[in-house]
């Protein structure tokens, strides 16, 4: 019984951080921004979203990215731009540990992590 009480606690723990990271993103990053769109769950957090953001945050375009990506690994293209500019104009450091196809199927740990960049 107190092992799934302390599951339960974590459950709710997680979805709480969950939420804060949400809010965060519709309440402080992309209002300030200027845009209007909204997200309503972590997976919302798409490429094109995090192309967007950047670009907007910089006041620069990314060489390279596919404006029009249709396809998984165009997103994944996009996504890896992304996060080479972040890793070798923005913020200096290694981003090898965040892998561009777990950000483009939505993983909650990878999205976190580039949002705390964004952040």
């Amino acid at each position: 019984d107190e092992l799934c009480d302390a599951e339960q606690h974590l459950e709710n723990l997680h979805d709480s951080v969950i939420q804060r990271y949400i809010d965060s993103v519709n309440n402080l990053l992309l209002p300030s921004l200027g845009f209007s769109e909204r997200i309503e769950r972590m997976e919302d957090c798409t490429p094109n979203m995090f192309v967007a953001v950047l670009e907007a945050m910089l006041s620069t375009t990314i060489e390279g990215i596919d404006r029009t990506p249709e396809s998984i690994e165009a997103h994944e293209h996009n996504m890896r731009l992304v996060l080479n500019f972040l890793s070798s104009k923005v913020i200096q450091a290694n981003l090898d540990h965040i892998d561009p196809s777990l950000a483009c199927h939505g993983d909650l740990s990878t999205l976190t992590n580039i949002l705390e960049i964004y952040m």
